[in-house]
């Protein structure tokens, strides 16, 4: 069996009468490979593959934000993040804009909102987010936090909207403990407000959408938690117990919360609350992504759903199971 591990995203390039939707993935040996989700099965072959360019560990994160796909790679003794031009097949082209980094691990985020155009390099063992413009690279700010008391914090995930950019730290030293972090985008990054939680490892934000939190990994808590803030004032406003959580994605019309792990389920949340609606009847999902009223999932396969459903449940459509496991990389419209 082939594994396949990588980060997933969906997005649109053309327009949608082009019909084509490539599905970009990281496999076990670094390279990226490119398929074509309509003919996804096991035993597909790439449409195109990348090999590492600097040798090492090679690629471990591919990530599609608006026209261009980003990944970082793992080198001998650095990093790079590297822009790749999307062509009208779907392929990926070089370009010249690529950015040195640590060894990372480094995590690309482009913003949850259209009204700003920014990616974040998130950045755990160098304690810091960049925000950074998506042609170029440069980095405009870097956000590094000061010592919390006598612990020092290591930024786990983040999200920018056009008012504010949302932290979340881990605290080594307290495994069960985080902070979430507010900064005002109008003030140049100012930190504005914190709220000490149980550990984060992900966000969710739309637009002008609340803000989704979940805590999915250290072994020593049974139960995990989604949480939904107030985006103004970091107040939870309503929180929902689950077994197992590993990814988590908002309907375009912000009034779905679709969760992935052993399944995926879908919340009601249009009244402030969580309301379970539907379950799908497919396991090992990690990753989840959508776009057009499409979702993707990963795990023990792709699998691609309809969401045009009634209470917008996850109906299967196709599935290539056994040929990929783990988390997707870029999906291509």
């Amino acid at each position: 069996m082939k594994v396949v591990f990588a980060f997933v995203l969906i997005s649109l390039i053309g327009s949608l009468a082009h019909c084509k939707t490539n599905v970009a993935v990281v496999d076990e040996l670094g390279n990226i490979e490119l398929y074509a989700a309509h003919s996804l099965r096991n035993g597909s072959r790439a449409m195109q593959m990348l090999k590492p360019q600097e040798g090492g560990e090679g690629y471990k994160t591919v990530m599609r934000y608006r026209s261009y796909m980003y990944t970082w790679e793992k080198t001998d003794d650095a990093g790079f993040v590297r822009r790749w031009h999307i062509d009208e097949d779907g392929k990926l082209l070089e370009t010249r804009d690529n950015l040195l980094t640590s060894q990372g691990p480094i995590f690309i985020r482009g913003s949850s909102d259209d009204l700003i155009e920014k990616m974040l390099l998130i950045s755990p063992a160098g304690k810091s987010v960049r925000i950074m413009e998506p042609i170029t690279l440069q980095t405009e700010v870097e956000i590094k936090p000061e010592m919390y008391g006598n612990f020092q914090l290591e930024p786990v995930d983040a999200a920018l909207t056009a008012k504010y950019l949302y932290v979340g730290y881990s605290i080594p030293e307290l495994e069960r403990e985080g902070i979430v972090m507010q900064y005002d985008v109008s003030q140049n990054y100012t930190k504005v407000n914190e709220a000490r939680t149980i550990y984060i490892t992900h966000f969710e934000i739309r637009g002008q959408s609340d803000l989704y939190t979940v805590n999915p990994f250290p072994p020593s808590l049974l139960t995990k938690t989604i949480r939904r803030w107030n985006p103004e004032t970091l107040e939870v406003v309503a929180e929902v117990n689950s077994p197992c959580v590993q990814s988590l994605v908002l309907s375009e019309d912000l009034k779905i919360l679709y969760v992935g792990c052993d399944s995926v389920t879908a919340y009601d949340i249009a009244d402030a609350q969580f309301e379970r609606k539907c379950e799908s009847d497919l396991g090992g999902t990690v990753g989840l992504i959508l776009f057009n009223n499409r979702l993707f999932s990963s795990g023990e396969g792709v699998t691609q759903y309809s969401i045009n459903t009634p209470g917008g449940c996850p109906l299967i459509i196709r599935t290539a199971s056994g040929v990929y496991q783990g988390m997707l990389g870029g999906i291509l419209y």
